[in-house]
This record gives C-alpha cells, sequence and structure tokens, in this order.
C-alpha cells in the first residue's frame, strides 16, 4: 500500500473531484495527472494503477471510520456499535465519490459486511429468543439500512443536520435490539 504523502494526497484529492463527474473505472492516468500537475512516474512511484489509487482512498477512508480499537471502546463503554456520524459529515465529500454513482460499487459492499459484522456481535451478545439464523437476518437488514440511510443522507445533507441523523439511528437501533430481545 502506499504511504500518505503529500504527493498520494495529491492524487487521491484529484482522483476524488475526478469522481465528482465521471465513473472512477473511466478515469485514465493520463487525465489525472494532467489535472494533478505531476508526471506519469510520479504518479506510479505511488500507485500502480487507477484502481490502486482508489483502493487507498476506500482503504483509509474505512480505516478512519471502522478502527478496531473505536470499535472495541464502543462496544465496551456504550450500547451504541456504530457512531460513525461525525466521521461521515468530517468526510462527506469522500464518502459521496466512494458511494455515490461515479464509486466502486464493492466499497458499500465492503462498509456493509464490516457493520453487519459488528451488529451480528452485539446482537448474539443480548438475551434473545431469536434463532441464530433470524439473528443473522436482523443484522444483514440493520446493516443495510444504515448504509442506505447514510448514502441518503451524503446526497441530502442540507436537508438533515448531523444531530437528526444520529437521533434517528439510536433510535433504529433500539427498535433493532429490542426486536432481538423478544
Amino acid at each position: 500500500m502506499a504511504k500518505i504523502t503529500l504527493v498520494a494526497t495529491l492524487i487521491c484529492d484529484t482522483l476524488i473531484e475526478m469522481m465528482e463527474t465521471q465513473p472512477f473505472e473511466k478515469i485514465k492516468v493520463t487525465e489525472l495527472i494532467k489535472i494533478a500537475g505531476i508526471g506519469r512516474s510520479t504518479f506510479y512511484d505511488h500507485f500502480d494503477s487507477i484502481f490502486a489509487a482508489i483502493q487507498f482512498i476506500e482503504d483509509n477512508f474505512m480505516a478512519g471510520l471502522l478502527t478496531e480499537e473505536s470499535i472495541s471502546n464502543k462496544l465496551a463503554t456504550d450500547s451504541e456499535i456504530f457512531d460513525g456520524h461525525k466521521y461521515i459529515r468530517d468526510n462527506m465529500r469522500i464518502y459521496r465519490a466512494l458511494c455515490g454513482p461515479n464509486g466502486d460499487p464493492a466499497f458499500q459492499a465492503r462498509l456493509t459486511n464490516r457493520i453487519k459484522r459488528l451488529y451480528k456481535r452485539k446482537l448474539e451478545s443480548l438475551p434473545s429468543r431469536r434463532t441464530y439464523t433470524e439473528t443473522c437476518m436482523i443484522s444483514e437488514y440493520a446493516a443495510g439500512g444504515i448504509w442506505s440511510l447514510y448514502k441518503w443522507w451524503a446526497f441530502h445533507e442540507e436537508e438533515v443536520s448531523i444531530v437528526e441523523v444520529k437521533k434517528l439511528t439510536q433510535e433504529l437501533r433500539a427498535m433493532i435490539e429490542d426486536a432481538i430481545c423478544k
């Protein structure tokens, strides 16, 4: 994986900017280096391809959003499994590019799977009369729903505040946990 350097940051920022208007798989190195104002060899000193650069952006976004340490602390200290509202808001441009129509479709699936595992672990720790299969289905439903909600928010940020999104997701999470305990 590439190191985070000023040039890598420039390349990633340029790629995000380009993804606002075109699908990432159609972006060419030639076009990116022209916009970034760097040479071809400079690009290849940092990344093997556009796909490697997008993977780098996705991996860094996920690492900031879902660090194992923050997940463990959240699970250990309170009932919330995920509280990435602030991180998403602070990185909304990146999130929109990654989850929007020009982003990598596999990225949202990776995020959903990570959140699904967290929900499943949390839900399995609750007292429940649900079967293992029911718990799996509920965690699948919850994970898919949370990312659909965040994706909608990313493209309607001016309509809903972070406080409203957080409040709603906490209410939905409580309803899911309540459904598990029945």
